[in-house]
């Protein structure tokens, strides 16, 4: 678990294979009162170590309204 904005977020990473292509996840995901949201970022395995740090940085910027 992860505190973003204020915001308790499910933190997911994965790597996966599809159709050949070696390919890198990471994710956040809330739930609340009002609904779930969750929000995926990926990129191939190759260009992964210079995008994820884009990726987590995107992510937290998630801001969820009250």
């Amino acid at each position: 678990l992860r505190n973003v904005n204020g915001r308790q977020v499910l933190m997911l990473k994965m790597k996966a294979l599809i159709e050949g292509v070696k390919a890198r996840y990471m994710a956040y995901y809330h739930s609340g009162p009002h609904g779930t949201i969750q929000v995926i970022t990926y990129t191939s395995e190759n260009l992964a170590a210079e995008a994820e740090d884009m990726m987590q940085e995107f992510l937290n910027g998630l801001v969820l309204a009250q």
